[in-house]
């Protein structure tokens, strides 16, 4: 292959990647300086100059965004057309669902993980399979890691909600979410946090789940699926300039 070609190869390659970058971000509702922050990053500045193509993805880099966001790197690079594959969400599930989740009052077990807080048809790995889509699953991926970045960085947060049940302001939640327009936005690291727990609850706590996966037809009749299990970051149905 001569210069010339593999020249136009990688080209080919970053303009996909940038395309895919900026649709990663606004379908996962990020500023510039949300997502330096999660990327570990210096400064906003990196992410635009990813975004525009003016600096080329390291290795590192990449892994991070696939990893992050839970997405098949293949993908990224416009080498496949598979946002997610199974393998790598199910290893990111389980590096990430044992973080440290809720503070109680209980001396015995003062802290509970993600998973301790999960419906019980999350916590089984063939149940979590069965009852949540893939897109779902890599939703809450992304949330667990946004969580554990902004817990790191402000931990008093989590010691300010203490076993609160967040299933009673879920129900106008998924509608705002699913409005593509909808840009979330925080005055504190408590509003950031409660955004975080109320995106986490719409996929955890969706009452309809058992209804729509119940074996008797007619438990089903009248539940739209396709509504009901919508991912609240759609990276399918995103488009960027």
């Amino acid at each position: 292959m001569s210069s010339c070609n593999i020249d136009n190869f990688n080209n080919q390659f970053i303009e996909i990647f940038t395309k895919r970058l900026k649709v990663l971000r606004y379908a996962h509702r990020l500023s510039l300086n949300n997502m330096a922050l999660l990327l570990d990053f210096k400064s906003s500045k990196s992410v635009m100059h990813l975004e525009s193509g003016k600096q080329e993805p390291s290795l590192e880099t990449v892994l991070r965004i696939s990893n992050l966001f839970a997405v098949n790197i293949d993908w990224i690079f416009g080498r496949s057309q598979i946002i997610y594959h199974e393998p790598t969400v199910t290893a990111l599930e389980e590096e990430f669902s044992t973080i440290p989740f809720i503070y109680t009052l209980d001396p015995l077990k003062p802290i509970l993980t993600f998973l301790d807080e999960c419906p019980k048809n999350y916590r089984n790995i063939d149940d979590r399979k069965r009852y949540y889509t893939i897109e779902e699953r890599a939703n809450l991926v992304f949330l667990m890691q946004y969580y554990l970045s902004l817990t790191t960085r402000n931990p008093e947060v989590v010691r300010n909600h203490i076993n609160q049940d967040c299933s009673s302001i879920l129900k106008n939640f998924k509608q705002k979410l699913l409005d593509t327009s909808y840009t979330p936005r925080y005055k504190n690291p408590q509003e950031e946090h409660s955004y975080l727990l109320k995106a986490m609850g719409v996929i955890l706590l969706n009452d309809l789940r058992n209804q729509a996966f119940n074996p008797n037809p007619d438990k089903r009749l009248g539940i739209d699926t396709k509504t009901v299990f919508s991912p609240i970051f759609d990276i399918k149905n995103t488009t960027v300039e």
